[in-house]
């Protein structure tokens, strides 16, 4: 466990930094980057990297403001390659982003952010790694940004390798509409690709899937294209405002997301609760799937491929019917 120094029930986020590992895999921003933070140099060529063992590792009431745009993550993975072992991870109320790949091939299973402050998950610099069975349970006490948010580079759309990781198996679960948590559960932006399978994104107050940026659209067409998410519910989402379950048309000039969710992803609905136990983030969330879930329903699942990483599913997002990991013991809820 990664905490704060100060005694439980006068802990907060923000108290600590965070954990940062860099790493000697190869980015799309040139042979070395710098860490946000001042936390040094990463990156190179040998995406087979290896910075070593994450299992069973909590990192909570951490991350700071360093100054705008220059924040400290709970956990940051940066050009880290795929050669370490990362597994049953939690970063619990963090300030700024829980989890963020910058660059590299890092591959994560069983991860879990509670109550960040920021984005639960974030990706960019051109991540092409892998992960499963990822949880999202935003605090509605505190603002929060989104549950994934997913970029190339937002300073060079199009630079590659291009962002292009393959994540099967995650539950994202926003606010509530409770105070000013929660914008959207996927943010899909700046020229990201991606294989997203078996999601369920409910409960956030702006939307639960937006698709933005030109660069990232071009992700999304063609015969093969880098940027697909299939397999997955996405439902009651966007009742703060009169925002929508899924954000259609943001800026105008392309196919809208609502349609290519719908029409071109095979398997995917946004019209079905997929009912979950108690998800919302008052005392312990409970995102175990209920009997009769539409999520347990085998024909839409995308089975994931038999690589040695991936562990075969029959289910939609990221716990089995009648079991939940993130309720084990190893995972923290108290808020201080």
């Amino acid at each position: 466990v990664f905490t704060s120094s100060k005694d439980p029930g006068s802990r907060a986020r923000g108290d600590w930094g965070g954990l940062i590992i860099n790493g000697l895999a190869g980015t799309n921003v040139g042979d070395e980057a710098y860490g946000e933070g001042g936390t040094g140099w990463y990156g190179g060529d040998n995406d087979a990297d290896g910075s070593g063992t994450l299992s069973y590792v909590r990192v909570e009431f951490a991350g700071q403001l360093i100054s705008p745009d220059n924040e400290l993550n709970g956990i940051a993975f940066q050009g880290t390659g795929r050669g370490g072992t990362n597994h049953h991870v939690q970063v619990h109320y963090n300030e700024d982003d829980g989890i963020e790949f910058f660059g590299g091939a890092s591959e994560l299973k069983y991860a879990l952010v509670t109550g960040a402050r920021d984005d639960s998950f974030d990706w960019t610099l051109g991540w092409t790694g892998k992960g499963q069975f990822w949880v999202v349970v935003q605090d509605g006490a505190v603002a929060a940004d989104h549950g994934f948010e997913s970029d190339n580079w937002e300073d060079g759309m199009t630079n590659t390798p291009i962002a292009n990781p393959q994540i099967y198996n995650a539950t994202l679960i926003g606010s509530a509409d409770t105070g000013d948590a929660g914008d959207d559960g996927l943010k899909l932006r700046h020229g990201t690709g991606g294989k997203l399978y078996n999601f369920i994104v409910s409960y956030f107050r702006e939307t639960g899937m937006t698709v933005e940026d030109q660069a990232t659209w071009d992700q999304a067409n063609g015969a093969d294209p880098n940027l697909t998410q299939a397999s997955s519910i996405i439902y009651n989402n966007g009742s703060w405002s009169g925002k929508n379950n899924i954000d259609d048309n943001p800026e105008g000039s392309w196919q809208g997301s609502l349609t290519w969710f719908n029409e071109d992803m095979p398997m995917n609905r946004d019209d079905v609760d997929p009912m979950l136990a108690n998800p919302v983030y008052y005392l312990v969330p409970d995102i175990s799937i209920l009997p009769g879930s539409p999520a347990a329903d085998t024909r839409y699942v995308q089975f994931p491929p038999n690589d040695g990483f991936f562990e075969p599913v029959n289910y939609l997002g990221a716990t089995a019917p009648g079991s939940n990991w993130t309720l084990d013991g190893w995972t923290i809820w108290s808020k201080n």
